[in-house]
């Protein structure tokens, strides 16, 4: 739990992803308004006695925020410096909020780490004969097996493609090759 929320290698799902948010928003909720509002002390006793606690509060937060994020920019196959997109003004929060909280991540391992569950990597592909019985096939792989065989009976019309030469008149006078252009 410690590494989940404390250290910034690794990579971490949506859900875990969304955990941590909330995680920051209770502390910011329960710990850090109370001291802004003055609700539970008065304006110069929050000076003098809990800004230390309120600092530590912040700190603690921002940390666990920036960790979790870094972990999502990871599983997301990027690198952990995509957190200071949320500098950019009003945009950066924005799109690092939508990307971190609802993109999905890579399914396969990547260069933080091994593929998080439920992705594709662990999905035994049609062609693979099941393993969990022996290597004999069970009956929903030779299902699979059967409209296999039967798409590639089917006979499926190639398209033919021709290419023919530019004309004269579209030719640079230069012999550059023409960049954008149809011709």
């Amino acid at each position: 739990m410690l590494s989940f929320l404390f250290s910034p290698s690794g990579r971490i799902g949506r859900a875990k992803w969304w955990g941590a948010q909330a995680i920051v928003i209770l502390t910011l909720c329960f710990a850090v308004v109370p001291f802004l509002t003055g609700s539970f002390v008065q304006a110069d006793q929050l000076l003098q006695n809990y800004w230390p606690a309120l600092c530590a509060g912040l700190i603690l937060v921002f940390w666990i925020n920036f960790c979790a994020v870094v972990k999502r920019y990871h599983d997301r196959g990027k690198s952990g410096w995509w957190y200071l997109i949320c500098f950019i003004p009003t945009i950066g929060g924005i799109w690092q909020f939508i990307e971190c909280g609802f993109f999905s991540g890579e399914p396969n391992d990547n260069d933080y780490g091994p593929a998080i569950g439920g992705g594709f990597s662990n999905i035994q592909t049609a062609y693979e004969p099941a393993t969990d019985t022996g290597g004999l096939p069970n009956r929903y792989d030779r299902a699979i097996e059967e409209a296999v065989r039967a798409n590639r009976k089917a006979e499926i019309p190639e398209t033919v493609t021709t290419y023919q030469q530019p004309t004269q008149a579209y030719q640079p006078s230069n012999n550059r090759p023409v960049f954008g252009k149809r011709v």
